[in-house]
């Protein structure tokens, strides 16, 4: 089974200015932080960086805290501070790791819905991310899934014991955009009627990290 890619983006912004310039520099000191797992320190220098940014230069800083939030499991401020720079960014491919990111902080939570507009999103700014394609087949197979079973509404005796564990995945795993462009086609409708009633469940699954260089 396909691991989910729930921390692919969850890079650093390189600083390409002089390192004499002192944002540059409290950007360095928070990356040290972060590798050495100290988040909350990371998150001060880069509180500093974004303070001593008087002309929106550095704007790396408010990417790299919500880096920081999503390590500490505070997804809601993780995913404000991605929003923050999409806000202020002027680059695609970095607006779109940051919805990457928000995807995947929703599908921590469990909230499909707003999980899978993210994914779109990323999609829409770089349709060559195979992970964010990948999470959105995910996520649109686990909400089509849980739906699927309140609408069955089983009996105690074909319900499963509490002990039971069901595993979940997408039926295709190496989606190409054709596929995934009929997917979303032949789910939208299904989604729209559904979106706004989804229950919160419980869940689970293995999570891999992996690396994109720009």
């Amino acid at each position: 089974m396909k691991n989910i890619f729930l921390l692919s983006a969850l890079l650093f912004i390189s600083c390409e200015n002089s390192f004499a310039q002192n944002p540059d520099a409290w950007i360095e000191k928070g990356n040290q932080s972060f590798y050495q797992k100290d988040y909350n320190g990371a998150l001060q220098y880069f509180k500093n960086a974004t303070a001593s940014d008087k002309t929106n230069q550095f704007t790396q800083a408010i990417y790299n805290s919500g880096n920081t939030f999503y390590q500490l499991k505070k997804y809601d401020e993780a995913i404000k501070k991605y929003q923050e720079f999409i806000s202020v960014s002027t680059s695609n491919e970095l607006k779109a790791l940051s919805f990457f990111n928000i995807g995947n902080c929703y599908l921590t939570k469990n909230d499909l819905p707003n999980s899978i507009t993210a994914f779109k999103n990323a999609l829409k700014l770089n349709p060559q991310d195979e992970d964010a394609r990948y999470n959105l087949s995910y996520a649109i197979s686990k909400l089509n899934g849980r739906n699927k079973k309140e609408d069955e509404s089983p009996t105690p005796d074909s319900a499963p014991s509490k002990n039971e564990k069901k595993k979940s995945e997408p039926e295709n795993k190496n989606m190409s955009k054709e596929d995934l462009d009929k997917l979303l086609k032949s789910l939208s409708q299904a989604e729209s009627n559904t979106l706004n009633g989804v229950k919160q469940d419980q869940y689970k699954t293995n999570k891999k990290k992996s690396t994109k260089n720009w």
